[in-house]
């Protein structure tokens, strides 16, 4: 029977039916190869799509972070340096403390003992003084350390975040 197939448009009988036929089988072989690579570029596709979503949130997220972290470091250095201010008025409380001691202590020797009971008790006086002093000193100084290290490591994040 010969005609002509609709779903092919091919002519069907007559001699170059093979070589027809052969044709047509490559171009649906083709047609089917590129339905396929169409269909891999859509999932392709969609996962890049996914991906960039992920990749965006995690940006904001982290963008969000970065201002927290930098606000953060404002609210650090502020600290810093109002118990800078503090220490510092501190200590010239104590100080004038110490003086004011001293000069009680020099009072006193005129007027209560011997020279020789008043300069073992300034000694033992200025000792304790300065004792007093010397711990309060350097409670001071390790508070301020460890402020100054909370302030370091809080702008190495900060430096870290403004590096990515």
């Amino acid at each position: 029977s010969s005609g002509i197939n609709a779903e092919y448009g091919s002519y069907e009988g007559g001699a170059g039916d093979s070589s027809t036929e052969r044709l047509i089988m490559q171009e649906l072989e083709m047609k089917n190869g590129l339905e396929a690579m169409l269909a891999d570029q859509r999932i392709t596709a969609e996962k890049y799509k996914a991906n960039f979503s992920f990749l965006e949130a995690q940006h904001i997220q982290l963008q969000s972070e970065t201002q927290q972290l930098k606000e953060d470091l404002v609210q650090k250095d502020v600290q810093y340096k109002n118990h800078g201010k503090k220490f510092e008025n501190h200590i010239s409380q104590l100080g004038a403390e110490r003086d004011r001691l001293l000069l009680e202590i020099e009072s006193l020797k005129t007027k209560v003992m011997t020279p020789a009971k008043q300069e073992n008790l300034r000694q033992v006086l200025l000792r304790d003084v300065e004792m007093i002093y010397k711990q309060h000193l350097t409670q001071k100084e390790e508070e301020m350390e460890a402020y100054r290290r909370e302030l370091n490591k809080s702008e190495e994040i900060a430096a870290n975040y403004k590096l990515d």
